[in-house]
């Protein structure tokens, strides 16, 4: 079992008991991690003293195409992004998608994170 994966359901039905027992034995780095965003993350409207801010657009490939025209959400586990379109374009893949998000409207510019 992998930490990214701990996150996700493993099957379409799984509960939300079981993704949390799942992911428990990544109890104390989850927490540090979202810790360690929320204190030295990024914003778009602030650095963190090292780094300069945050600002989007996002992109996230995804392997497949999902049916989605348009949607709204948080992101609250790790999740990999890119702000290059050309990057996200090369790991999506011919029979992939990109999905883009964008930080500069509404609350989404109070969300953190971080540049690795």
């Amino acid at each position: 079992l992998d930490f990214a994966n701990s996150f996700r359901k493993s099957h379409p039905f799984e509960l939300l008991s079981e993704i949390r027992k799942r992911n428990s034995c990544y109890y104390w780095m989850s927490k540090m991690l979202k810790e360690a965003v929320e204190m030295f993350g990024q914003s778009y409207n602030e650095g963190n003293g090292l780094l300069g801010k945050l600002q989007g657009p996002f992109y996230q490939s995804l392997s497949t195409v999902l049916a989605i025209p348009q949607f709204n959400m948080f992101l609250y586990a790790p999740t990999s992004t890119t702000t290059s379109l050309e990057v996200a374009k090369e790991m999506s893949g011919k029979t992939g998608m990109i999905l883009e998000f964008d930080n500069s409207r509404g609350d989404s510019q109070y969300l953190k994170g971080m540049s690795c």
